[in-house]
């Protein structure tokens, strides 16, 4: 009898286990507890700050978290959303609101990364404002904007 107890305890526990995906913790799978075992990971914040490779680099570490964790985009998304901080939270907040309630649940990884990246160009057009003489023609501002670009972009670029 008591065998045959504990035959059935560890196939209730072989069954939770198969049907509880790897990236839920104890059995939930709310967007919260995603978030919270995000958290454990220790993920940077961004505050919008610094240049396209400081945002390039807090995506990349976001991504490897993202892989450990087999996130989806919507989780991956309410993940990073969750660590924009200051002005980059700001930037996001203002952003959001010009989406529909479908938009936002709809949005994909690649389109979120595709609007923090091209807060790069945003920048660049506000700031050289500030130094006319060093973009007074199309081309010296092509190429201003050229220099501050990743180096695996720059090499495509130029093949152009």
């Amino acid at each position: 009898m008591f065998r045959d107890l504990l035959r059935a305890m560890q196939d209730l526990g072989r069954q939770q286990a198969q049907a509880t995906p790897h990236n839920v913790i104890a059995g939930t799978n709310t967007m919260s507890s995603i978030v919270d075992q995000f958290r454990r990971f220790k993920p940077p914040s961004f505050d919008g700050k610094g240049d396209a490779f400081a945002a390039e680099e807090w995506l990349r570490r976001l991504e490897g978290i993202f892989e450990h964790m087999n996130c989806n985009d919507a989780q991956k998304v309410s993940c990073a959303k969750f660590m924009l901080t200051d002005d980059a939270g700001h930037r996001w907040e203002s952003k959001i609101h010009t989406r529909t309630t479908e938009q936002q649940r709809n949005l994909t990884w690649n389109q979120f990364k595709e609007s923090l990246m091209g807060e790069y160009e945003r920048k660049f057009e506000r700031l050289s404002r500030y130094a006319l003489h060093m973009v007074n023609t199309e081309l010296t501002k092509g190429k201003r904007f050229e220099m501050g670009l990743r180096p695996e972009i720059k090499g495509i670029m130029a093949a152009q």
